[in-house]
């Protein structure tokens, strides 16, 4: 395990991905991954040019993907959102006898469309990629709590809106990353 947060707890090569997606779904097999994208808890590979699959990287993220894995059917049931959202088709469940890497993982079909970050959207059309996104907050924030009760929401655990708490993680990243890279950064 690293001593720098930013760095992985757990690899995923896209080899590894085959070799499990290969014994785990057999509907994929043989199976071909590439990498996607790679964010601070989960690392994206592209299989099979059709299908993306969601690998944890950190301990910590383990509990989210196993938390997505039972909300996000549940969401897609209760709304009918007016952008797509994944429909989880793959799910692994963490298995310990899996050597290679005993975490959960998920897959689903790739979404239609071009991520936001690759293309330089004009003002006309982040004004209509907000108006889809806040309606889409919209359906998902009026699904009834108690509807989703069945299926263990989440605590935040990692005081993700705990402001204060989160203001005083920040100060202390930027104190290590002023020190780890001489960089000037202000609080």
């Amino acid at each position: 395990m690293s001593s720098k947060p930013w760095h992985a707890e757990h690899s995923i090569p896209p080899e590894v991905a085959q070799r499990l997606i290969d014994r785990r779904f057999s509907d994929l097999a043989p199976s071909r991954a590439e990498p996607l994208a790679e964010g601070w808890d989960n690392r994206a590979l592209l299989i099979n040019g059709t299908h993306v699959f969601r690998f944890p990287r950190r301990a910590m993220a383990i509990p989210l993907i196993e938390a997505e894995i039972r909300l996000l059917p549940e969401i897609n049931r209760l709304i009918v959102p007016p952008v797509p959202i994944p429909d989880l088709t793959h799910t692994a469940p963490a298995d310990p006898s899996e050597a290679e890497f005993p975490y959960p993982f998920a897959g689903y079909p790739m979404l239609p469309g071009t991520p936001l970050y690759r293309g330089r959207p004009s003002d006309e059309e982040r004004a209509r990629f907000a108006s889809q996104f806040g309606a889409f907050l919209g359906a998902l924030h009026a699904i009834p709590v108690e509807r989703l009760e069945g299926v263990r929401l989440p605590f935040d655990e990692f005081e993700r809106l705990d402001l204060a708490a989160r203001l005083a993680q920040a100060r202390t990243r930027l104190a290590e990353a002023r020190e780890s890279f001489g960089v000037a950064i202000d609080p």
